[in-house]
């Protein structure tokens, strides 16, 4: 489908769209890649193999009552991975544990609440950009969290332009999505903090919106937020919407698309399992 862009302020680079900013207004980006142009030859094939491993790991895991990642549910594979996979041990993260998938585990914010995981990561963070490391904080929360939880972190983030990304997992009814922004994407915009929204069950879509989140910060240009439009299998009901979902589960997208580039076959998923 390539790239869909709900904003007419915000630009594309390459197959992709990031978010852009004109004085106190924030733009926002729809980035939905699944179904055609995945990663126009910019992701080599590897690190495409690796996203779908971190997706496969987090699954087994998720559906064997062991996994580590607990928040997250089944059918958001896709942001656990896609957002992670390249951490380093000197980042930082917030909302989830165990989401080193590639091995390098970060520093793990934990705190009693989600106020304090926000407003500590967001601290965190200040204290990297004083230091001039080019380490990142990264947050996660649902939609249904973001509301008023991440407000103060986001301004605080915006205004000392600290070196953060905050994905929010939205998994709101698709007729709720439509056309919307979550309320910590409205709540950022005199905060000055872009806003990327992006298909949360595309991996590929994710992980190039996450590569372009951490360069900023890396690069000391702020803070960043994704709504990752997503879907929490087996916990919303309704059969139809279940369906509907299904077909989109991130990582049989994610098979069907390696297939057709001759990177997948059932022997090295068995593989990838008995590894794990």
């Amino acid at each position: 489908m390539g790239a869909q862009v709900k904003d007419k302020g915000a630009k594309r680079v390459g197959a992709k769209a990031v978010a852009t900013q004109s004085g106190a207004k924030k733009k926002t980006a729809v980035v939905a890649l699944a179904g055609g142009d995945l990663d126009g030859g910019l992701i080599g094939d590897e690190k495409l193999r690796q996203l779908y491993a971190g997706m496969l790991k987090f699954r087994l895991g998720l559906t064997g009552g062991c996994a580590e990642p607990g928040f997250f549910a089944m059918g958001q594979e896709a942001v656990a991975a896609g957002t992670a996979i390249d951490l380093r041990a000197d980042d930082a993260v917030g909302g989830a544990t165990g989401v080193g998938i590639a091995g390098r585990q970060p520093v793990s914010i934990a705190a009693a609440s989600a106020t304090a995981m926000q407003l500590i990561g967001a601290g965190l963070a200040m204290g990297y950009r004083l230091v001039k490391s080019d380490a990142v904080v990264l947050v996660y929360c649902t939609e249904a969290g973001a509301r008023g939880v991440c407000a103060e972190a986001v301004g605080f983030a915006g205004v000392n332009e600290v070196p953060m990304v905050f994905v929010v997992l939205d998994s709101r009814n698709e007729s709720e999505q439509i056309g919307g922004a979550t309320d910590v994407c409205l709540t950022a915009g005199a905060s000055q903090v872009p806003a990327i929204t992006v298909d949360g069950n595309d991996v590929v879509a994710v992980y190039r919106v996450a590569q372009e989140a951490t360069g900023r910060a890396r690069r000391g240009q702020g803070a960043t937020i994704m709504d990752c439009r997503t879907y929490c299998l087996e916990a919303h009901g309704g059969v139809e919407a279940e369906k509907r979902w299904q077909e989109k589960d991130p990582i049989l997208r994610m098979e069907r698309y390696l297939a057709a580039k001759g990177l997948f076959s059932l022997a090295w998923k068995r593989a990838l399992l008995a590894s794990f």
